[in-house]
């Protein structure tokens, strides 16, 4: 059962009552799926008979087992004096307590025995039967998964005054009674036992009774915040951050109503959409939005979109025997196309925009599609090697002009190969029909990981394996979890470097080069688990050994150091280097060419390590796939070093190419290559504008690209910034989309005293389905918590960094309730202009990041992370 929408953007009243009477339930914030309140929608009563469905509460994994909470809706105005309604509620033919209705915010509840009983929809929803005698005006019921009404037993069921009479005394009740008072309009009541509760022994108990001051007190930051974009804008990232997903709802649609030029409100909302049971084609045009509103020119990836619709050949691997799709699956496969394309738009922030072009087929055989071994570089997060069924080049056009080749069957594998597959440069996917919109940003990460692993890119998503931990917790769906990969772990400006297809064109040729053996530094081949620029050292060639004008562009080592009379087979790399004289400074992509492993220096720094190298095209050497390296070439003559590894396989051609080209694929006009007799600079050059760790950042300057735009930090240069202990160290361990990532010292009791901030000592192990950490300190659950504190000293004065996950960067950037002492501590600069950088945690196969920022928290700190914000 699906919110409407229309409803919820109907009538001031109706809302402001839903949110006051979801605030009266006082259910946990906490963004994870033990606490969460999960809206389920909600529905009209009229006379009469009628049915309805609804939905249990749901993340990404399954059925989260909760009780449910129906809360009555109506305007005491228009009710008037009208008899209270009366409800009469069944399930599968058992009669529940009847509910008689006579306030708005009432609460009925559905334990856990009642939902289990009702196997209807194998236990994913439940049906009930409401016959209403004497309907209120305008009744509505509103439905949610309340995590908190579990206090009250499975047994729990009807409305909740005759619930918590039931149960036996004891804290438990007494907060299931304060949120009663709260119902019944004794605010200053509830407050008083809520107040008592936070102080609780039961640590359950007292989690739930900070909440519900929390919402509470976002009542009141409701009636005090500006009615502005600004003010309804940071009303909706708290509520977002502390799962008032209704709320977020609310106040995101009346920040964008005001001003429609925010993208991180327009991807929030369509967060928040699907949250609240909106299907993609209420989400999907506004998380469209999110790239609109950015107001930047895309890049371009052009995708030929393959449906075949008829009976495959028998023998054919296309999926033998399988019958013909029907009209309406053609057009949901578009549907699911649309709203995917939507997603990628809006989730990068307008930099990267999917072209398609759509082609039915009735036979893949008889098309020249034929099975395709491939090898992925994937090793770390699934099998190395597999099958995929691969479109004929003569479908693609021209090699580099399609990016990526999906096809959709009946029977479809689901799987995904590089550029380097041989097909035309293009990526394909093989995906079966009923794939939707979650299965393909399955197959586009896949993709995005695969050519950001050849193209070293290591500011882009986690692994498929780890995306499931990213978002605002439960996610509702897999889907979400890597929509916010993309959206929040992803720096927008990263879709504009990642380069699938080599340009079509034949410019941009480096030819010219001086060549010479080299070594590395045992002498032997280069470890293949490290990167080939750990392994080898360019050196400066000094004199040159040999110059090459080259006709080709493929530039053939073998035979250039074959000619010069120097055995091949005694230098495990050989090294090429030139000079390319640039007008000014400028962002170009070199596109690299390598049958092995190749590093590329540019000027004093690394720009490629040779981690991995396009396995599965080699034998074409001129023309195999090419991999992008996006690189920042300096107002002047820059260097570039390129040093290749010597294949081990026979006569495999050894040698590279090199083109530069800018991001849009066009020629870079106005740079000089070197020639024989340009005279070699002396001096390196560096980027003037290379992020130094020591100084401040403002998160709006960086935040389109935040992994460049930023520094960085070492455990070195957080010791830079005052007084830590020095043993202090940063430790994380991953699994899944779980994992914690702990800063602390062999000091940290003392420095607990101390500072006033709680610290915990480092955990010798961490299993993600027993550990748990839910206080605010120094250990961040990646599950559970979105931030990690740890004390430093500057000047004699304590301060505090605070280590944030990158989608609550921008809610405790707006939000964060610093100490009053901050305002003078920092000149009174906003925390948000108080960026220092940000640490890797994880591991080189799957970097997780994380945003630092120095701050003065008020001590002690709360137990809940979620009150050091505060929307006003």
């Amino acid at each position: 059962m699906l919110e409407s929408r229309k409803r919820a953007e109907a009538g001031g009243w109706r809302v402001a009552a839903a949110v006051w009477a979801l605030a009266a339930q006082a259910a946990i914030g906490a963004p994870h799926r033990d606490w969460t309140v999960i809206p389920l929608g909600s529905f009209e009563l009229k006379d009469g008979r009628q049915v309805v469905t609804i939905a249990r509460p749901y993340d990404h994994l399954g059925i989260i087992r909760s009780p449910i909470v129906i809360v009555a809706l109506f305007d005491p105005a228009v009710a008037g004096e009208a008899s209270p309604a009366e409800l009469s509620i069944s399930a599968q033919g058992q009669r529940y307590p009847r509910w008689r209705i006579g306030q708005a915010g009432q609460v009925y509840v559905l334990g856990l025995e009642a939902l289990d009983r009702d196997g209807s929809h194998e236990g994913r929803a439940t049906t009930l039967t409401i016959e209403v005698a004497r309907p209120l005006p305008g009744l509505a019921l509103m439905v949610s998964g309340a995590p908190d009404l579990a206090l009250a037993g499975p047994q729990a069921l009807g409305p909740l005054e005759d619930v918590v009479a039931a149960m036996p005394r004891g804290e438990a009740r007494e907060y299931l009674q304060a949120t009663l008072q709260s119902a019944a309009a004794d605010l200053a009541g509830a407050r008083r036992e809520i107040e008592r509760l936070c102080g609780s022994g039961d640590e359950t108990v007292a989690r739930l009774a900070r909440s519900a001051r929390r919402r509470m007190d976002f009542a009141l930051a409701e009636s005090r915040a500006p009615a502005t974009a600004d003010g309804h804008y940071r009303l909706g990232l708290y509520a977002q951050q502390a799962g008032l997903f209704r709320s977020a709802r609310l106040h995101l649609e009346r920040a964008l109503s005001l001003d429609v030029r925010r993208p991180e409100a327009w991807f929030r909302l369509g967060e928040v959409l699907e949250r609240c049971g909106e299907n993609e084609e209420a989400f999907g045009p506004v998380i469209e939005r999110a790239g609109m509103a950015a107001g930047v020119q895309p890049a371009t990836w052009n995708v030929l979109v393959v449906t075949i619709v008829g009976r495959p050949k028998a023998g054919a691997s296309a999926g033998d025997g399988q019958p013909a799709l029907t009209p309406a699956e053609v057009r949901a496969i578009r549907d699911q196309w649309r709203a995917f394309s939507q997603i990628i738009l809006g989730a990068s922030r307008g930099r990267l925009r999917l072209e398609a072009r759509f082609v039915q087929l009735e036979d893949a055989t008889a098309a020249g599609y034929r099975s395709l071994a491939y090898r992925s570089p994937l090793v770390a997060d699934e099998a190395a090697s597999f099958s995929i069924l691969a479109p004929p080049a003569n479908l693609l056009g021209a090699p580099g002009g399609v990016d990526w080749v999906v096809t959709f069957r009946r029977g479809g594998l689901g799987v995904t190969a590089g550029p380097d597959c041989g097909v035309g440069g293009a990526a394909i996917s093989d995906v079966p029909a009923e794939c939707g919109w979650t299965g393909l940003l399955v197959e586009f990460c896949r993709l995005v990981d695969c050519v950001g692993r050849y193209s070293e890119l290591d500011e882009l998503i986690p692994t498929l394996r780890h995306a499931p931990g990213c978002g605002m917790q439960p996610n509702p769906s897999l889907g979400s979890a890597l929509r916010a990969g993309l959206g929040y772990h992803a720096a927008p400006e990263a879709f504009r470097r990642l380069g699938v297809a080599a340009p079509p064109s034949p410019a941009g040729y480096v030819q010219n080069w001086y060549v010479a053996p080299g070594r590395t530094h045992s002498g032997s081949a280069a470890a293949a688990d490290r990167a080939l620029s750990e392994s080898v050292s360019p050196g400066r060639l000094e004199p040159p050994e040999r110059f090459v004008e080259s006709r080709d562009a493929f530039i053939d080592l073998r035979r250039v150091l074959t000619e010069a009379r120097i055995d091949v087979a005694q230098y495990p790399v050989a090294k090429a280097t030139t000079w390319v004289l640039s007008p000014s400074r400028a962002s170009l992509r070199f596109w690299l060419t390598a049958c092995d492993r190749a590093a590329v220096w540019l000027n004093d720094r690394v720009v490629h390590r040779g981690d991995v190298y396009l396995q599965n095209a080699w034998r074409d050497a001129a023309q195999t796939a090419a991999l992008a390296v996006p690189v920042v070439m300096q107002k002047g003559w820059n260097r570039i070093d390129v040093v290749v590894e010597r294949p081990a396989a026979g006569q495999r051609p050894f040698g590279f190419a090199l083109r530069i080209l800018t991001p849009e694929g066009g020629p870079a006009e106005e740079l000089i290559q070197a020639t024989r007799r340009t005279e070699p600079p002396r001096v390196l050059l560096s980027d003037p504008f290379e992020p130094r760790a020591g100084t401040y950042f403002r998160w709006a300057d960086v935040r389109d690209d935040s992994q460049r735009r930023l520094p960085q930090l070492s455990i070195a240069a957080l010791h830079n910034r005052g007084e830590l202990p020095a043993n202090v160290r940063l430790q994380s361990a991953f699994s899944g989309g779980g994992g914690v990532v702990v800063i602390g010292s062999d000091s940290d009791e003392e420095l607990s005293r101390r500072s006033g901030v709680r610290l915990r000592a480092a955990p010798r192990s961490w299993d993600v389905h027993q550990d748990r950490d839910v206080e605010l300190n120094n250990v961040l659950d990646w599950e559970r918590e979105a931030v990690a504190v740890y004390p430093y000293r500057r000047n004699n004065e304590w301060r505090h960094l605070l280590l944030i996950k990158p989608e609550a960067v921008e809610p405790y950037l707006a939000c964060l309730r610093e100490s009053p002492q901050a305002a003078q501590r920092f000149a009174k600069s906003h925390v948000s202009g108080r960026v220092l950088g940000y640490v890797r945690v994880g591991a080189v196969s799957a970097w997780q990041w994380l945003i630092v920022v120095d701050t003065l928290l008020e001590t002690p700190l709360p137990v809940d992370e979620e009150d050091l914000l505060w929307p006003v």
